[in-house]
């Protein structure tokens, strides 16, 4: 894989690592949320905000780093990956509720 940035970050200048036990078992949730990027944190605390208390947050990696380390903090309803490809991977329905979808949250999280 390509690196996704190159020289130092403003969290790699202020020394800001957050680290996480690994997940060692099977584990039952009520909101499991894939990928602890900017998107997969704030969805963590948008539910936490409307009463869900039992969320799991899952990440590859290592929180915050990849994409979100390097991004200017701009939140913007798109995604990275193509209509046509959702289309491919999910089928047409699915793919052409995404962006719906996420300008619902939006309008909820930034009325």
């Amino acid at each position: 894989m390509k690196p996704l940035i190159f020289g130092n970050t403003h969290w790699e200048e202020r020394k800001r690592c957050f680290s996480f036990p690994m997940l060692e078992k099977d584990l039952t949730t009520e909101v499991l949320i894939v990928g602890g990027g900017m998107s997969g944190t704030l969805c963590a605390h948008v539910l936490t905000d409307a009463g869900y208390q039992d969320i799991t947050v899952v990440e590859g990696r290592h929180v915050a780093t990849g994409s979100s380390r390097a991004n200017t903090g701009l939140l913007q309803v798109s995604s990275d990956t193509m209509l046509t490809e959702f289309i491919e991977t999910l089928g047409e329905a699915p793919a052409k509720a995404f962006t719906p979808c996420v300008k619902k949250l939006w309008k909820h999280c930034m009325p």
